[in-house]
């Protein structure tokens, strides 16, 4: 985890599951696209996101989520989600689209 200086030099910050080949790490090729669940949230000022699992249990009424299925990105806003996330939510769907 990075330290408070480093994340402020960041509007925000996403981590995703995954990595690059390694001997500890096997990447497959191919296959089927894995969709992955992204929740936004604001902590202290700053945006985060984050990948979490893709399940029900995952959603709260209080952030923002990005659903990447792939070929189709969702975006998915809690009822007591900020403004500040919904938007970040947004732009980085959008990013994600032009990826």
């Amino acid at each position: 985890h990075e330290s408070e200086g480093f994340k402020k030099l960041f509007k925000s910050i996403r981590y995703l599951k995954g990595g690059v080949e390694s001997g500890f790490n096997h990447v497959g090729e191919g296959g089927a696209y894995i969709p992955r669940l992204l929740i936004t949230k604001r902590l202290a000022g700053h945006i985060h996101i984050v990948q979490v699992p893709t399940a029900l249990d995952s959603l709260n009424q209080g952030d923002a989520f990005i659903l990447d299925a792939g070929h189709s990105i969702y975006t998915w806003f809690g009822g007591e989600s900020s403004p500040f996330e919904k938007q970040a939510a947004n732009t980085h769907a959008e990013n994600l689209e032009n990826e």
